[in-house]
């Protein structure tokens, strides 16, 4: 059997793969980096993948820190193999803890662990990375992403999140922490952090995703929180769309355009349970765990236009491929969705499709 993992890398999606072993299930060996090309499926036994595209790593990011699968005990770092831009193992971390996420960053991997420890490594030597810094922090930590200029934003549990100061690579600081509101304290867990410019996004579990103001760092400032089904776990985004993992119940979708309110569009259903996910290109890739790789085209905000009571008119983009379409009807108060709003023939052209 065979466990997964995606990423997005700089306009591509890779995938991460580790075989089981037969004894006990146990992960052998050391993972696989590839890029998953359109159209590619996963299940528990193998990848199916038509017209296999070569492994390009994006030239603007020369290393990517990955987390061992399962154990998440080991951070592995993959970088640009000199003149053939193809992902090559160059060195593994082996920490004490369970549950890290590594960030890479301008020679330097930050990783944080389950047990409230921060460490900094210098990987400037891929093969040799050097711990230089470390950093006890209150809660479980579960995910750290880079804010510019020299920040960590940290997702640590019932703790909320945590800012640390990485400026001085060996000293790292904490520097302001953001408190969950008060209904939120006892029963919410901060598990995930995705950074868009000076808003923040984060998931809490059961009790949904919601937004942070982080214009000024030292000072960030809690906005407004979206109930989601299901347990909110990881977030991506892209034109102007939150997408939001809810494990059976698929992906949730909000509409972030409006950087002063957050408004929920609907669900997503997906052929496995949804663990984790990366986007680019215009698709979604899905992570099921063992129940493997899927990919979803992109949903597309379109242009509604209300001609009279009941009807509106929808123009269609370009390239769409044949099949059934969903439609989310949405605005600040209230959403819908139209099951099968249009069908797209085989040799479609460009159609408006008209809904009672």
């Amino acid at each position: 059997d065979i466990e997964y993992d995606v990423y997005e890398w700089n306009g591509e999606v890779y995938l991460l793969s580790k075989m089981k072993s037969g004894r006990g299930g146990a992960l052998a060996g050391v993972p696989s980096l590839h890029v998953l090309p359109p159209q590619a499926t996963c299940n528990k036994s193998a990848c199916a993948v038509p017209g296999r595209q070569p492994d390009a790593l994006p030239a603007d990011e020369e290393c990517l820190a990955v987390t061992e699968i399962g154990t998440e005990d080991v951070i592995y770092l993959f970088c640009r193999e000199d003149g053939r831009n193809r992902p090559r193992l160059e060195s593994s971390i082996r920490l004490p803890d369970k549950r890290t996420k590594p960030v890479w960053k301008d020679d330097f991997v930050f990783t944080v662990s389950g047990n409230g420890s921060l460490r900094v490594f210098d990987a400037t030597d891929r093969r040799r990375p050097v711990l230089t810094g470390q950093l006890e922090l209150p809660g479980i930590l579960y995910d750290c992403e880079w804010l510019e200029p020299h920040f960590l934003l940290v997702a640590a549990g019932k703790e909320g999140m945590h800012v640390v100061s990485v400026e001085d690579r060996s000293r790292p600081q904490l520097v302001a922490s953001l408190d969950l509101p008060e209904h939120l304290q006892k029963i919410s867990l901060v598990q995930d952090v995705l950074v868009l410019g000076q808003r923040v996004y984060l998931t809490h579990s059961r009790n949904g995703v919601s937004q942070v103001d982080v214009t000024d760092p030292l000072q960030p400032r809690f906005l407004q929180t979206v109930d989601t089904p299901g347990h909110a776990k990881r977030l991506v985004a892209y034109n102007d769309l939150l997408f939001a993992s809810i494990y059976q119940e698929g992906i949730f979708l909000i509409d972030i355009s409006n950087k002063e309110r957050l408004v929920p569009v609907g669900v997503l259903e997906a052929p496995v349970n949804v663990y984790d996910l990366a986007v680019c290109q215009g698709r979604l890739a899905l992570c099921g765990g063992y129940a493997g790789i899927a990919q979803l085209g992109m949903p597309r905000k379109l242009d509604v236009r209300v001609e009279r009571d009941s009807f509106v008119r929808v123009l269609l983009p370009d390239g769409l491929v044949p099949g059934d379409y969903r439609l989310y009807l949405y605005n600040d108060n209230e959403n819908l969705q139209v099951e099968t709003a249009f069908h797209i023939p085989a040799d479609p052209g460009r159609q408006v499709a008209q809904n009672e």
